[in-house]
């Protein structure tokens, strides 16, 4: 654990998670705010009734997502990791904004928080890394010392927590929230 209680220490770190907790929270809010422009095209057609997705597909889905933001943030330098950051949160908000005016708060919160605790995490830290590439790049020109096999570690690490969180993510999602009204 001391590893994982080093890495919130280490601005290789905690920087790139920043800059993705900001893309997507302030995507999310716009997402929000904008939720009234569907909302008159979307109509009667959402139902709570006809979301039918099993617990297998939610988990393949949000792994696949979990692995493809990881892989094509680093290999874009965190350029994709901005757009799935600002996609995902304008898209959540924007859900969130159309359950509440059609099904209320109550609902909506209890669809989403039991499993969003675990998941939004993931998609802000799965974005991350093409940072942290970008902040190793700079202290290697820079000519800063870094520890690689620590920074390697706490990195596996890491991922192996995401992952466990996306599993548990699944198991809620399929199991709990999409029975909760």
């Amino acid at each position: 654990m001391g590893n994982l209680k080093n890495m919130f220490k280490n601005k290789l770190f905690t920087v790139p998670l920043a800059i993705s907790s900001m893309i997507f929270l302030l995507s999310f809010l716009a997402g929000v705010y904008l939720y009234d422009v569907l909302l008159p095209v979307i109509g009667d057609e959402i139902s709570m009734d006809n979301i039918e997705v099993g617990t297998l597909d939610i988990l393949k889905n949000n792994m696949t997502v979990f692995y493809v933001n990881i892989g094509l943030s680093i290999i874009t330098l965190g350029l994709y990791g901005i757009f799935a950051n600002a996609f995902n949160g304008l898209t959540l908000g924007i859900v969130m904004g159309i359950a509440h005016a059609k099904f209320g708060l109550k609902t909506t919160l209890l669809r989403i928080i039991p499993h969003g605790v675990l998941e939004i995490p993931v998609l802000i830290v799965s974005t991350a890394f093409g940072f942290i590439v970008i902040g190793l790049l700079i202290n290697l020109i820079n000519r800063r010392k870094i520890d690689f096999k620590r920074l390697l570690k706490q990195n596996v690490l890491l991922i192996i927590i995401m992952t466990l969180f996306v599993v548990v993510a699944a198991v809620v999602e399929g199991q709990i929230s999409m029975n909760l009204r």
